[in-house]
């Protein structure tokens, strides 16, 4: 092996007899007998930041006459097994909450779902309805996550009965 910027070494006790290989710096030492060579290795050490990140989200919600279903789905990277924290609407009634398409056994307390994330990338998703009808106006239930999340996108699925008239946000959006 030799010693990089992931694990830094020093040597001392002997001179390199060769420092350059192929324009980079590769010390080489030829001890004789009775010499010796001290390495000194470091562990690597750790750098400060987040350990999750949500890569995108995707919230589709469809309204119907007096129930509304909505599916959330987010593809998220983990460093090491954590939890991630879902702020649903006090109102959602759970269905289902798939990790990499296998069931996952959860419940909402308190409007908050705990969804423990594997170290790696995984898709989770999460239905739940709510006993919310679609009316003059509509707006999307309202979604917080623990962690900052990208690439946000909101969908909604209107039913054959009703037309779109309006919409409102920002200069970039809504697209219709």
């Amino acid at each position: 092996k030799s010693c990089s910027a992931i694990w830094p070494c020093a040597a001392s006790g002997l001179p390199p007899v060769a420092r350059v290989a192929d324009g980079v710096f590769t010390p080489e030492y030829r001890p004789w007998p009775g010499e010796s060579l001290e390495v000194a290795l470091r562990h690597p050490e750790g750098v400060e930041g987040q350990t999750l990140t949500v890569d995108s989200v995707l919230l589709d919600a469809t309204p119907g006459t007096r129930l509304e279903r909505t599916r959330l789905t987010l593809l998220a990277r983990s460093s090491r097994e954590q939890p991630l924290v879902l702020r649903l609407p006090k109102e959602a009634e759970l269905q289902q909450v798939t990790l990499d398409g296998r069931d996952r056994p959860s419940r909402a307390e308190a409007g908050e779902l705990r969804v423990t994330v594997p170290a790696g990338a995984h898709t989770i998703e999460v239905r739940w309805q709510q006993p919310r009808g679609i009316g003059i106006s509509y707006g999307l239930p309202r979604v917080a996550l623990s962690t900052p999340a990208v690439n946000i996108t909101q969908q909604v699925t209107l039913p054959p009965s009703r037309w779109l008239l309006a919409t409102r946000g920002p200069a970039w959006g809504p697209a219709v």
